[in-house]
């Protein structure tokens, strides 16, 4: 221990307190240093230091409140005041007699109208569905003018699924809901009092529902306002038993206008393995695809992924459910548009051009052949054969009772009875045939025929007579 002696018979002078400045402290500088050193006493030894804070924000830490330099720190702008904030500082010194002196430090801090404020949008969230909300935090954000607005928004890239609630956009805290999966890129951007602005990013990760490839949709054709909890029970119930009394876990209810979808899958508890999808959705659409089940009315069963197997011939779109078929494979519409509807790749499309080509074929000779029959039955009743007939006497003369050929008639007709002046009478009718008349009063006559007609039975006979003969057209 140290004891001090002085000589109390000398005068002893009030001290002289000095706590400097006054003192600037500009943004981004929050620490300062205020010296009260140059304070003096007559005797220069045995002082006491004693600093106290009068005005200003008082979330101020002071380090050195008993020696003759006070560190002042975490200084910021008063929202109350604005720019600059005045921090006042008492030091009071004590000499060894007791005698005091006071002296006040005046700090001004100010921040340039030009520096940012601090804006923090949070840390980059995962999120995973049937999870479709979240919340972005940007409470962290301060400035010293401090904050007169938030705005939150996303890039152009991001899904456009995912709406805020409770005008949540505009404030510091951002929740979100009916997201999808994706990638989101939010910018939250604040403005200080002195309109000043700055903004930060963060990344929202929110990915697929791990358990998508084992989901069923029932499309039901029902309101979903009136579609309630005891409604999702009884459903449940039907398709434990229809599928072999698995557990049933329905992961979500939502409106598809004009259909209520259900969306669900099935496992069996005791091993904890889920049951098959495609084996699921066989089983729901034996009866195919529009069918009543109790009071439901089930429009349409899918997978939320497909499972097809398309035939082993293509490969199935998770999104749109169908078969993308490989090169010279087709689907099959009549299995794609009944019963269950089922996507495929079932026909080849070298052997259904064969069958097309074939088909056609076949008609063409049918076609063909029915067009050949009926001209030909047309030609045929045209062009069929006249009858000729000639009289004769009834003479034994085997010259005079064969049949002449229309050829030989014509032309000795032609060169003994003579083509102007025969007696044979042509006959113009709209009939099949033509009948030429030889009269047997006319060959009787006195005419100049008569003269041609003797020539005529020196040629087929005395007694004989030609009485007709059919010409064709």
């Amino acid at each position: 221990h140290c004891v001090c002696l002085f000589d109390l018979s000398e005068k002893n002078d009030p001290p002289e307190a000095n706590a400097g400045g006054p003192y600037t402290v500009r943004y981004p500088e929050t620490e300062k240093i205020l010296d009260g050193s140059r304070s003096t006493d007559d005797y220069g030894k045995g002082m006491k230091y004693s600093w106290t804070q009068t005005s200003g924000p008082r979330d101020v830490i002071l380090k050195g409140t008993n020696t003759s330099r006070l560190v002042v720190s975490k200084l910021h702008i008063d929202p109350a005041q604005g720019s600059p904030t005045i921090f006042t500082f008492n030091l009071t010194i004590t000499d060894y007699g007791n005698l005091t002196s006071t002296a006040t430090a005046h700090l001004e801090y100010r921040k340039d109208p030009k520096i940012l404020p601090h804006v923090s949008a949070g840390p980059d969230l995962t999120v995973a569905l049937p999870q479709n909300t979240a919340i972005l935090n940007g409470s962290a954000t301060w400035d010293d003018f401090g904050i007169t607005s938030y705005q939150w928004s996303r890039s152009d890239h991001s899904p456009a699924a995912g709406i805020p609630l409770l005008d949540s956009d505009s404030k510091p805290v951002l929740i979100l809901s009916d997201l999808v999966n994706g990638t989101y890129n939010f910018t939250l951007r604040v403005t200080n009092g002195q309109g000043v602005s700055a903004s930060d990013a963060m990344v929202l990760h929110v990915l697929a529902n791990p358990h998508d490839r084992h989901i069923i949709q029932l499309h039901l054709d029902a309101d979903i306002s009136n579609f309630t909890r005891a409604d999702l029970k009884d459903l449940g119930k039907y398709l434990s038993l229809t599928l072999d009394d698995y557990t049933i876990q329905f992961q979500g209810v939502y409106e598809s206008h004009p259909h209520t979808v259900v969306e669900f899958y099935a496992v069996d508890t005791r091993t904890d393995t889920f049951m098959n999808v495609s084996d699921a959705w066989r089983k729901l659409t034996e009866n195919g695809q529009d069918y009543r089940v109790l009071r439901y009315h089930i429009v349409h069963v899918d997978m939320k992924e497909c499972q097809l197997s398309c035939s082993d011939h293509g490969t199935c779109d998770k999104r749109s459910r169908r078969c993308h078929c490989d090169t010279f494979w087709m689907e099959n519409p009549f299995t794609a548009n009944t019963g269950r509807q089922e996507s495929n790749c079932e026909w080849s499309v070298f052997y259904v051009v064969l069958i097309v080509i074939g088909i056609l074929f076949g008609f063409g000779i049918v076609f063909w052949l029915s067009c050949w029959c009926c001209l030909r039955r047309r030609n045929m009743a045209r062009t069929k054969r006249r009858i000729r007939y000639a009289i004769h006497d009834h003479s034994d003369d085997a010259e005079s009772k064969r049949m002449l050929t229309k050829g030989q008639q014509y032309i000795e007709l032609k060169e003994h009875l003579g083509y102007q002046q025969s007696s044979l009478m042509q006959s113009e009718s709209e009939t099949e045939e033509e009948v030429l008349f030889d009269s047997a009063k006319k060959r009787r006559s006195s005419s100049p025929q008569m003269k041609n007609n003797k020539l005529n039975t020196e040629k087929y006979g005395k007694n004989s007579s030609l009485v007709n003969t059919v010409i064709p057209k």
